[in-house]
């Protein structure tokens, strides 16, 4: 009897060490979805605003419907200060939602900036422990991201921000993490590219960077 309670207290002290190594494995990722659920909540929980620049995207979304998606015929029609190609993929975004969502794109596009911000955190994560960071120190450090001015207010914002800081994390994870496979890698960096330039007049800037 001794011995059968020996072995079913061993086999419980072996669980308990199984689940606290699976968690210490798995901490960083536990972490990440509990920070995206908390910044998404509060994003949702204030509501989504609209500015002065929300206007000027969604002005430019309609040009571009009213032109039936022709680029080069919208790029004729938009006078701005600076080139309007460097808007190109914020305003395809703006417009295909108008387009396909109606009134209720708005919602959408609150969807669509929640899921750039998972996948800032996401990549965050793949590149940290790429690095051979701590992983209790990559998730000490996710916590930070609550407390973040930034993510605690662009993400309910009609506008770009987000976006293009999800397309900077995309170039980041690009350059230091890539793949195994050297065109892959290759198309990586050229999509990156290309996204960077035509997503604000700031991009020439961070591809010069990379």
């Amino acid at each position: 009897l001794f011995k059968q309670k020996n072995k079913v207290s061993q086999k419980k002290d072996i669980r308990m060490l199984t689940t606290r190594v699976h968690f210490r494995n798995h901490v960083a990722w536990v972490t990440l979805f509990f920070v995206y659920a908390a910044i998404a909540f509060f994003n949702l929980y204030k509501g989504s605003v609209q500015s002065p620049d929300t206007v000027q995207y969604i002005k430019w979304a309609k040009t571009l419907i009213g032109h039936e998606f022709s680029f080069l015929a919208y790029y004729g029609d938009v006078s701005f200060h600076v080139p309007p190609f460097l808007y190109t993929i914020p305003v395809a975004i703006f417009a295909i939602l108008i387009s396909i969502f109606n009134e209720q794109w708005v919602i959408a596009y609150q969807a669509l900036n929640l899921s750039a911000l998972f996948l800032i955190l996401f990549l965050y994560v793949k590149i940290t422990l790429h690095l051979n960071v701590r992983k209790w120190l990559v998730s000490l450090s996710l916590l930070a991201f609550i407390v973040s001015v930034d993510y605690l207010l662009w993400p309910r914002y009609i506008l770009t921000d987000t976006l293009f800081a999800a397309t900077v994390m995309i170039a980041l994870y690009t350059v230091i993490v890539g793949t195994n496979n050297r065109l892959g890698h290759y198309v990586m960096i050229i999509f990156s590219t290309f996204l960077l330039l035509f997503s604000r007049p700031a991009s020439p800037t961070f591809i010069v960077v990379f």
